[in-house]
């Protein structure tokens, strides 16, 4: 089963993924960029921490995964 929520809560953006699969590693939870499997959430965290904002993994093998991503909602004046 695959969860997804997208709100705004203030001036966050809030997006929380949540499965109940395979999940991962205890030490993938770190993002260290290792190898190629975890790039891809190295730089999602990397790209959020630059705006502000903060990336929370918590995973467990066979008991699946869940990620959330806080960011200022970057608003524009046109």
């Amino acid at each position: 089963t695959l969860y997804i929520a997208v709100e705004r809560r203030g001036k966050w953006a809030c997006i929380t993924v949540k499965d109940d699969g395979v999940g991962m590693p205890p030490n993938a939870a770190a993002i260290e960029h290792t190898n190629e499997a975890h790039f891809g959430l190295f730089n999602i965290r990397q790209q959020i921490e630059r705006l502000g904002g903060k990336v929370k993994i918590d995973t467990q093998p066979d008991k699946g995964t869940s990620i959330a991503i806080e960011s200022l909602l970057q608003l524009r004046a046109d």
